[in-house]
């Protein structure tokens, strides 16, 4: 509650902090138009003057009333009165001058205004009227009386207030009243007559209303002595021992006062002002400020209206005994109570408590603190039993008020007086040198005077240049002691940063900034976050004319030196954004230093300061306070200061005056109003959008973890958290992938976003986002295998997978390998079956002879050494969104924020090596593919419509993929060549990536993936197996068509016959063709029998070229038949081949050599003809 300052060991300093308590709070303010603030502070002074007053109660005892005056007091204060008593207003006073009727008339009603807005507290009021003689008529300044050589103001300076001043004496504010009425609302016509030193209202009989009448001694009246203290809240009035002899003067120069002003103003027409007829106050009428000579004894009357009506409620309050007591509650807390059991047990006594404790405030404001103290004792023994915190800390804290009262009962009167006298000559000498200690010391000795003169306001504004413009001349400890003592001064009377009129002599002090205090080194203007920046629209920037260089040093130099000196920022403010100054500042004292009320200064637009509470370390360097703000129009803004209140001293501290700054102001482009869009995230695949996170204003980050393969379905949702709606809006992805890939990985629907705009403000937009896990599922190859010589149709078996394992296929993803290809072997024309035959039981998990049987077969091996290609990636772009609205899309403007987006892959499936098989069907074949599970899971791996195999983690199996082959015209159709065949090998591999797609579920979850084989080649030995034949097939038994799985029949010695038919398909005339039937065993042991002249022999040509004629070519669409016969000598199960293949004279065309000119091309008929010979 109190502090004592050690500075000064042998006296006791208390600085008051619960003085108010026990006052009565009265608003005072101005009304009207033609009241002057200069004479509007004068009688302000004087009224605040009158801060206690002595009443004589009903037992005769006298009882101390303290007076609070306070100007413009919110209501929302005055809402807590039931909490703390001392809150509320109990009395209004206005000040009004006037100059017509329709002047009284406004200053009537906002005195009225005034009363409803304060009516639930109000006890009574009064309006003070200048510009009014005592009968109401208008004062005019031609009858004023003649000037005397005493006035209460020697300079003679005028009055602002409208009227010239009239010197009429103050007479220390006596005033003898006869008679007065206590509590009366009814307005007084303000004539008195001067009788034996005394003054009586003419007609305030007629106006009194149920009050007993008062008798008030002048010695009550605040000023009767010259060297009393008094502040602006509370003054002291002691009682004198004899009247002065300059009293007596006064007194009777008073009479000669009011006798000129009447006979003056019986010489000139009078004009009667009325107030309205619903105006009820009570009026003073006074022509100027300095003719108030009873306006303390007027306020004395007031004051014991509401002392005798605040204990006319104390006394109905203390003999109250209701069965349910009224709850009473602070502001906040009649919500909390709503809907609750009044009549419990704990809830009656907290209303029983509150209410003692509201009768323990009125006995404290009517001047009974000892009464007090016993009421606030026992509401605190209720409260504290029902757990009311709140109102027992209320409690605790009246009753420390009323202690001080019954303790200190000076503390009111004067607080400081002997420290402020031991500031006197020789306070300083010793630390101190020539004229920095003679101005210390003649400072001191203005801050003791002021202060001996009752000049709170002055004494404070001397004691705060001494602290400013002293301060690099006092040693630490001087100045934390010229700081303590300003603090004191400032809890009475504070220093603001305007002029102070000295009430007597009319001098201007002027305003005392503390431009040192703190030491601003620094002043930099933040701009706004990533997605809070206005950005101009691209295509409205000019670009800068440089002449016909690109870049001109000098130019760019010079405009940059240019915009710092007038303080231009290089970026914009938002309308209605919360905008940041960073000031670097120096605490100079050796104390920590609070600064509060800490706002920015600014001119041009209307920008809404907020203020800041701030402490300074104590310690040397600079540290960094962040002050804010929000711009509430558009233009350019400039700061060009900050606020701040340092020990009670408010200042306005430009930059323009700061030493250490060079840049006198500072200015920043506001654009107009601006949507926000804040970015919030959500899992659409699992369905949890309701758990949405935003990933952040500016800049913000969302990361997936995704199996290569996976599909994800993103929702991004952008909320607008402004005020302005979203008319425009686009969305587009950043990466330094490429756009072929990025378009693969991302993917979304701009046309859905579109449909719902606009946003309007607190809406939402959804937008989703396909997130692909692209992976490159072939793997590496080898660079030490050629592609072409370890062809799974060669006779050489390549090596296994992995070592122990059993054979696997070669790679031939890898076409970089070598420029230089080894030749191709030369093959036998039924190299193929045998081979097929001799891989069934070693490579192929199925016993089966056929090669049908071989190639739909699966197998699987495990790995046990890593494989290069199965490691994590990440895929990484920006979401970028730029939109706009509002007016700033007027003024074409807009904002943009983004959203990395990084996706880890995880390694799922790969393809480790593969090989193309032929197919039953002759216009398929089978791609096999040896695939491996990266995954720690168990894989369900579907590789066609209808089949699926299981992998475990770390396995590896081998599946054939039926594809349907390229079609030529797509071989031609592209026009690529290469030598070697290799022109084409991209082409096939793209046919076969996009019939062919790999579909897994993966763990616990089964997450669904899919894997491609984008990327993929195949040497030219393979083309012939993936490109369709340039033929179509027609063959023929016995006249039945034979399709793949017709079983044929013949008898020994009995003829079949064989048709063939050829019709070229290929888009394209065909050249000669060799036809060649050849027939052979197949034994199941990987051996061919071609030698069966013993066995069958054949009726007609089994070679011929078709056509006969060289020249001749088969046209597109054109068919080409032949029939020859079969006789078989033995039993037995026979094969037939069927192959087609370009003529010798026509291998070398360029039909062929766009084709695969490095390869001999035989169409065979697949599978080859099976015939089963029976003896009967």
């Amino acid at each position: 509650m109190y502090q004592a300052h050690s500075t000064f060991p042998h006296q006791l300093h208390l600085t008051p902090s619960l003085s108010s308590h026990g006052n009565l709070l009265i608003a005072l303010s101005s009304s009207g138009s033609q009241l002057k603030s200069r004479s509007f502070h004068k009688l302000y002074e004087r009224i605040s003057r009158v801060g206690h007053v002595k009443v004589n109660d009903s037992n005769g005892s006298q009882r101390p009333v303290w007076v609070t005056y306070r100007r413009d007091y919110p209501i929302e204060n005055n809402d807590w009165g039931d909490f703390q008593t001392h809150r509320r207003v109990l009395g209004i006073i206005t000040i009004g001058q006037v100059g017509s009727q329709s002047d009284l008339n406004d200053i009537c009603k906002q005195h009225e205004s005034l009363k409803v807005k304060y009516s639930s507290t109000l006890y009574d009021s009064r309006c003070i009227i200048l510009g009014l003689n005592p009968d109401g008529t208008m004062y005019e300044a031609a009858s004023q009386g003649p000037s005397r050589s005493t006035s209460p103001d020697p300079s003679g300076t005028p009055d602002p207030g409208g009227a010239p001043q009239t010197p009429v004496p103050a007479i220390n504010g006596h005033a003898h009243v006869k008679k007065v009425s206590a509590g009366s609302t009814d307005r007084d016509s303000g004539v008195y007559e001067t009788v034996g030193g005394e003054e009586k209202p003419t007609d305030s009989d007629s106006h009194s209303e149920g009050a007993a009448d008062l008798k008030i001694d002048t010695n009550h009246v605040n000023g009767s002595d010259s060297g009393s203290e008094s502040t602006s809240e509370a003054g002291c009035c002691e009682e004198n021992k004899a009247d002065s002899p300059r009293d007596s003067a006064v007194e009777s120069m008073l009479d000669t006062s009011h006798s000129s002003i009447n006979s003056s103003a019986s010489q000139a027409s009078k004009v009667s002002l009325h107030p309205p007829s619903n105006f009820k106050t009570r009026a003073l009428f006074y022509p100027t400020g300095e003719h108030a000579v009873n306006i303390e004894s007027q306020l004395q009357e007031f004051v014991s209206s509401l002392f005798w009506v605040l204990e006319s409620k104390r006394l109905d309050k203390s003999q109250e005994k209701l069965e349910r007591p009224p709850l009473l509650c602070a502001p906040f807390e009649r919500k909390d109570f709503i809907g609750l059991d009044m009549d419990s047990r704990t809830n009656k006594k907290r209303c029983a408590g509150r209410l003692r404790k509201q009768l323990a405030d009125l006995t404290l404001q009517a001047g009974l603190p000892v009464e007090a103290i016993v009421q606030y004792s026992h509401a605190a023994d209720t409260l504290r039993h029902c757990n009311d915190w709140l109102w027992l800390a209320a409690c605790f804290e009246g009753l420390c008020a009323a202690s001080v009262v019954m303790l200190y009962p000076n503390l009111r009167r004067s607080v400081g007086l002997q420290r402020y006298s031991s500031l006197g000559v020789g306070g300083h000498q010793d630390g101190s040198q020539g004229w920095p200690s003679l101005q210390i010391q003649i400072l001191q000795e203005l801050v003791g005077t002021s202060r001996r003169m009752g000049q709170n306001a002055l004494c404070t504004r001397h004691q705060a240049f001494l602290m400013s413009a002293m301060l690099p001349h006092l040693k630490d400890a001087e100045r934390q002691e010229t700081a303590l003592m300003l603090e004191s001064l400032s809890a009475r009377s504070g220093s603001g940063p305007a002029p102070l009129v000295v009430q007597e002599t009319g001098i201007i002090i002027p305003p005392v900034n503390f431009l040192n205090i703190p030491t601003c080194r620094r002043v930099r203007i933040i701009s706004p976050a990533g997605g809070r920046k206005a950005e101009k629209k691209s295509s409205l920037i000019p670009e800068d004319d440089n002449g016909p260089f690109i870049f001109s040093p000098f130019s760019s130099l010079s405009n940059n030196n240019e915009r710092k000196s007038q303080g231009k920022v290089d970026f914009d403010w938002v309308e209605g954004d919360v905008c940041e100054v960073c000031l670097e500042l120096e605490n100079p004292m050796p104390f920590e230093l609070k600064i509060t009320t800490m706002m920015l200064i600014t001119e041009e637009v209307q920008f809404e300061s907020w203020t800041s509470t701030i402490v300074l370390k104590n310690e040397r360097g600079l540290q960094s306070i962040t002050l804010r703000g929000r711009p509430q129009g558009s233009g350019q803004l400039q700061i060009t200061g900050y606020s701040s209140t340092v020990m009670g001293v408010t200042s306005n501290c430009r930059f323009k005056f700061l030493p250490h700054l060079r840049t006198p102001q500072y200015t920043i482009n506001v654009v107009p109003a601006l949507p926000m869009i804040q970015i919030l995230s959500g899992n659409s695949s699992t369905g949890s959008l309701g758990v949405e996170q935003a990933v952040g204003e500016e800049c913000g980050s969302l990361h997936l973890s995704l199996s290569a393969g996976e599909t994800h379905e993103c929702s991004v949702v952008l909320h607008n958290v402004s005020s302005q709606p979203v008319e425009e809006l686009t969305i587009s992805l950043e990466s330094k992938m490429d756009k072929d890939t990025l378009h693969q990985v991302f993917q979304y629907s701009r046309e859905n976003l579109q449909a719902q705009l606009p946003i309007p403000p607190g809406g939402r937009a959804s937008l989703t986002l396909y997130v692909y896990a692209a992976c490159d599922f072939l793997a590496p190859g080898r660079l030490d295998e050629s592609l072409e010589t370890t062809s799974l149709l060669s006779g050489s078996e390549p090596p296994s997978l992995v070592s122990g394992g059993p054979p696997s296929l070669p790679s031939r993803q890898s076409v970089a390998t070598s420029s230089t290809r080894a030749a191709p072997r030369a093959r036998r024309a039924d190299s193929s079956a045998s081979l097929l035959s001799s891989r069934s039981g070693s490579s192929m998990r199925s016993g089966s002879s056929s090669s049908t049987q071989a190639a739909t077969s699966s197998m699987r091996t495990r790995t046990t050494a890593p494989t290069p290609g199965c490691s994590n990636r990440t895929l990484e772009a920006n979401l970028l969104v730029k939109y706009s609205g509002g007016a700033g899309m007027s003024a074409e403007y807009c904002r943009s924020t983004q959203v990395a987006v990084s996706v880890e892959v995880t390694p799922s499936l790969q393809v480790t090596r593969w090989d193309v098989l032929p197919a039953e069907l002759p216009h398929q074949c089978y791609v096999v593919l040896d695939l491996l599970n990266c995954a720690t899971h168990e894989m369900d791996l579907h590789y066609t419509p209808t089949k699926h195999i299981l992998i475990e983690a770390g396995d590896s199996c081998r599946v054939p993929v039926p594809v349907d082959r390229c079609p030529l015209a797509t071989l031609t159709e592209d026009g690529r060549e290469s030598e070697s065949g290799w022109g084409w090998s991209e082409v096939l591999g793209g046919h076969v990536a996009s019939l062919v797609e790999l579909r897994w579920t993966l763990g616990p979850n089964d997450t669904p993936g899919r894997a491609s084989l984008t990327g993929i080649t195949f040497p030219p030995s393979t083309h012939d197996l993936i490109t369709m034949a340039p033929i179509h097939w027609e063959v023929q038994v016995d006249g039945q068509e034979v399709v793949g799985g017709t079983e044929n029949s013949g008898v020994v010695g009995r003829p079949l016959q064989l048709g063939v038919g050829i019709t070229n398909t290929s888009g394209a005339p065909l050249p000669p063709l060799s036809l060649r039937i050849t027939a052979f065993q197949d034994h199941q042991n990987g051996h061919l029998n071609y030698r069966l002249d013993a066995k069958m022999t054949t009726i007609g040509a089994t070679k011929l070229t078709t056509p006969q004629a060289c020249c001749f070519t088969l046209k597109e669409g054109e068919e080409f038949r032949h029939c020859c016969g079969l006789v078989f000598f033995t039993a037995g199960v026979f094969k037939v081949e069927v192959t087609c293949s370009p003529a010798a004279v026509a291998a070398q065309t360029s039909f062929y050599e766009n084709i695969t000119p490095a390869h001999q091309h035989a169409w065979k008929f697949a599978p080859p003809l099976e015939i089963t010979v029976t003896d009967v």
